[in-house]
C-alpha cells in the first residue's frame, strides 16, 4: 500500500474475505491528523469488539471464580512488591462499583509509575472542576495526576520485580475485563441488537499487557489531538467510523455502559490517535449518544462541552457494506459473519482479553480516492 500524507476523501478496505468497505472521510484537520498516522503505522491488524455483550436488557449472572482469583491473585502480588494495601478485593457477584474502583487504582498505578493508586482529593476536584466549568483534555489530566503523586516516595525495585509489578497490573486490568465481559451485563441496553464492530488496530495484546502483534510500542507514532481541534471530534451526525481509544483511562461511551462516574480522572476525551479505527456498523454509538438516556446522563454530571465526551468521528461507510454484514449478523450464515466475542477465560491470551481475532476480516489492503 503505498499510500500518500495528504487527506484523501475516501478509502476502500478491502478484508480478507473480498468484502470491501468504502468510507467517505471527514474533511478536516482532526481527521487529517489521524490519517497522517495511518500511513506511518500501516501495519494493522483487525479484530472484532462488541460495545456491550448480548444486548439484552437485563442484567445477566453467572459464577465466574477464575477471573475473580486472578484478580485477587494478581492484587496480592502488587501488594507485595509495592508494600501497599489496596483495600479491596474481587469478589463473585461484584458489581461495577467494585470493578471499576479496581480498574481505576489499575490506571493511576499506570499513570504515577507505580508510585500510588490512589488519587488526593485535591487533584479529583480540580479535575472535577474544568469538566464541568471549562475543559479538560487526556493530556492535561494525566499529566496532572502524575504531577500530584510527587509526594509519594518511590519505591525502590530492581528491574525484574518491575516487571513482575507491571505484568500483575496489566493482568488486574484484563482479568477485571474478562470478569465484566462473563458476569455482568449492562442493563442500560435496551436493544437485542448484536452490536460487534469491526476493529483495526496496531496493538492486540495478550492478558499479561504484551502485544499479539510483533511490533514494537515506540516504534509507533502517537500524536495528540490539540485542545484547539476538539471541536471537531463530533462534526457530522450518522458517521459510523472513529478512531479507537488509545488513552489510559475510559473513553465516556465505556463509562456510560460500566454506570462508572465520568468525573473520575481517568475518564477523558480520545485525544490520543495512531491510526487505529473502528467501523460501529450497528450504529451503536452515534445511537447512544443522540438517546435521551445519554442526554440526561450528560446532564446528570453536568459535563460541559460535547468535545470532552465524544469520540472522534473519521467517516461514513458509504456502499452497502453495513447492510450486508447486518444480514449475515441476523442468520446463521457463518461464512462471513464476524463472530461475537469470545468470553471463555482459557482462551484469553490467543482473543486479548474479550476481543476476537478473524482471519476472514484482516485488512488485506486499502487504496484511496
Amino acid at each position: 500500500m503505498n499510500l500518500s500524507y495528504e487527506l484523501p476523501k475516501k478509502i476502500f478496505c478491502t478484508f480478507a474475505n473480498d468484502s470491501i468497505a468504502e468510507i467517505e472521510l471527514i474533511q478536516n484537520e482532526a481527521v487529517a491528523i489521524w490519517w497522517r498516522s495511518y500511513v506511518q503505522n500501516n501495519f494493522m491488524g483487525t479484530y472484532t469488539q462488541s460495545h456491550d455483550p448480548e444486548l439484552k436488557g437485563d442484567p445477566k449472572f453467572k459464577e465466574d471464580p477464575v477471573s475473580v482469583s486472578m484478580i485477587n491473585q494478581h492484587i496480592d502480588k502488587v501488594e507485595e512488591i509495592t508494600d501497599t494495601d489496596w483495600g479491596i478485593r474481587a469478589y463473585d457477584g461484584m458489581d461495577h462499583s467494585i470493578t471499576n474502583s479496581i480498574h481505576r487504582m489499575f490506571t493511576t498505578s499506570t499513570a504515577t509509575y507505580q508510585k500510588t493508586h490512589l488519587v488526593p482529593d485535591s487533584t479529583r476536584n480540580f479535575i472535577i472542576d474544568k469538566k464541568q466549568n471549562e475543559f479538560i483534555d487526556h493530556h492535561t489530566a494525566t499529566t496532572r495526576v502524575y504531577k500530584d503523586s510527587y509526594n509519594h516516595e518511590i519505591t525502590h525495585f530492581s528491574e525484574n520485580r518491575r516487571s513482575e509489578l507491571q505484568e500483575s497490573l496489566q493482568s488486574i486490568n484484563s482479568w477485571i475485563h474478562i470478569y465484566e465481559a462473563n458476569r455482568q451485563y449492562s442493563n442500560r441496553s435496551v436493544t437485542d441488537k448484536i452490536t460487534n464492530t469491526i476493529v483495526v488496530d496496531i496493538d492486540l495484546k495478550n492478558v499479561d499487557g504484551s502485544y499479539i502483534w510483533a511490533h514494537k510500542y515506540e516504534e509507533i507514532a502517537q500524536p495528540e489531538l490539540s485542545v484547539d481541534l476538539m471541536h471537531l471530534v463530533h462534526t457530522k451526525p450518522g458517521a459510523n467510523v472513529y478512531a479507537n481509544k488509545k488513552i489510559m483511562g475510559k473513553d465516556y461511551f465505556t463509562t456510560y455502559f460500566d454506570y462508572d462516574n465520568p468525573l473520575e480522572w481517568d475518564v477523558t476525551n480520545v485525544q490520543v490517535l495512531d491510526g487505529s479505527f473502528q467501523i460501529d456498523y450497528e450504529d451503536t454509538y452515534e445511537n447512544r449518544i443522540e438517546s435521551q438516556d445519554w442526554k440526561d446522563w450528560v446532564a446528570e454530571y453536568k459535563l460541559n462541552s460535547k468535545s470532552t465526551y465524544s469520540n472522534l468521528q473519521l467517516g461514513t461507510v458509504t456502499n452497502n457494506w453495513c447492510n450486508e454484514l447486518k444480514q449475515y449478523a441476523y442468520s446463521n450464515s457463518t461464512d462471513k459473519r464476524p463472530k461475537d466475542i469470545t468470553k471463555d477465560p482459557s482462551t484469553v491470551t490467543k482473543v486479548s482479553e474479550v476481543n476476537h481475532i478473524e482471519p476472514d476480516w484482516q485488512l488485506k489492503d486499502i487504496r484511496i480516492e
